[in-house]
């Protein structure tokens, strides 16, 4: 099955972790530093990941036992767009960063 879109997105996942991500002052704030390329050797998919696995499962991910629902994140986080969450990020001007958050998210 091919997807075809969400919310104007890329897919789903790719809505999803841009809408988490957006939900957080702090991973909002640190996104947009990865993003500007004010952090150089960091790569959004990269931290994306590794918060994802520390906080959904409180494993680095080179320690995530080997399970279905394991497979199944790794698999999700592999179908998201990357870039066009570094775009998005980096167009976002700085006093916009309120509205990028998802509603009802204070």
């Amino acid at each position: 099955m091919i997807e075809s879109g969400y919310n104007g997105w890329r897919n789903y996942t790719t809505w999803a972790v841009h809408t988490w991500l957006s939900a957080d002052d702090e991973h909002l704030a640190t996104v947009r530093e990865i993003a500007a390329g004010r952090v150089p050797d960091e790569r959004l998919s990269e931290w994306a990941e590794e918060h994802v696995w520390e906080g959904l499962l409180g494993v680095n991910e080179n320690d995530v036992p080997e399970c279905l629902g394991a497979d199944l994140l790794a698999w999700a986080l592999g179908q998201v767009d990357w870039q066009e969450l570094v775009t998005v990020f980096k167009a976002l001007p700085e006093e916009a960063e309120e509205d990028a958050r998802p509603e009802g998210v204070a």
